[in-house]
C-alpha cells in the first residue's frame, strides 16, 4: 500500500510538471528499481503511463475567432498521425505547412486552406489529409455551438529521420 501511495504521488507530481513521457517512464523506472518491483507490475504501470501520456499531449488549443465574440481557444481532442510522402522521403526533404481552417459546430476542422508550405507543395497533400483526422471540441458561446473561424496550424517537422523511426513512410 506504501509503494501505491508513493506511485501515485510520483506520477501526479510528474503530470503537473508536464514532464515528457519519456521523463516520465524513466523517472518511474528508477523507483520501480529501487523497490524492486515486478516486471508484470512494472509493464502495468507504463501501459498506464502510455495512456495517459497520450492523453495529456492531446490537450492543445488554438486561437480563432468568433463573430461577435472576437479570439477564443478551441481544444484539440483527438488527432491522426500525418503521413510522410513517398516524394519526400525518396528526396530525403523534411518540411513544414501551415494550414488555415475553422471548426464547425461538430468539431470537425473545415475549410483547410494551406497558407504556407516548405518545400512547396511537398507536403500538402499529407497535411490535408491530417487535418480530416482533427476534432475539436465544439465551441458554445451562451450555451449555444458556433462555429470558429480563422484557426492557424502549424503542421511541422515532418522529417525522414522521424518517419523512418517510426515505419509510418506509406503515401
Amino acid at each position: 500500500v506504501n509503494i501505491q501511495t508513493e506511485l501515485r504521488g510520483h506520477v501526479d507530481v510528474i503530470r503537473s510538471q508536464a514532464v515528457g513521457a519519456i521523463t516520465i517512464k524513466k523517472s518511474l523506472y528508477e523507483l520501480l528499481r529501487e523497490k524492486m518491483i515486478s516486471r508484470v507490475i512494472a509493464a502495468f504501470v507504463f501501459s498506464l503511463l502510455a495512456v495517459s501520456a497520450s492523453t495529456v499531449r492531446a490537450e492543445e488549443t488554438y486561437q480563432g475567432q468568433v463573430a461577435g465574440v472576437g479570439e477564443v481557444e478551441v481544444e484539440l481532442l483527438e488527432r491522426g498521425t500525418p503521413v510522410f510522402p513517398r516524394r519526400a522521403k525518396s528526396y530525403g526533404v523534411s518540411g513544414s505547412v501551415l494550414v488555415r481552417f475553422s471548426v464547425d459546430t461538430e468539431g470537425n476542422a473545415i475549410s483547410a486552406v494551406i497558407v504556407e508550405s516548405k518545400p512547396r507543395r511537398m507536403f500538402d497533400r499529407s497535411a490535408m489529409r491530417y487535418m480530416e483526422t482533427l476534432k475539436f471540441k465544439p465551441y458554445e458561446v451562451d450555451g449555444e455551438v458556433t462555429q470558429v473561424d480563422d484557426s492557424g496550424l502549424p503542421i511541422g517537422g515532418m522529417s525522414t529521420k522521424d518517419h523512418r523511426s517510426r515505419e509510418k513512410l506509406t503515401n
